[in-house]
């Protein structure tokens, strides 16, 4: 159960910095 729970914090952490590093990496192609 603790491996399940891990597993579901790693995945919202790297949703995260996903969400926080795709704009980065957009704006300059963009603007």
């Amino acid at each position: 159960m603790s491996v399940l729970r891990e597993i579901r914090a790693v995945m919202v952490a790297m949703a995260m910095m996903a969400v926080a590093f795709v704009p980065a990496l957009l704006i300059p192609f963009l603007s």
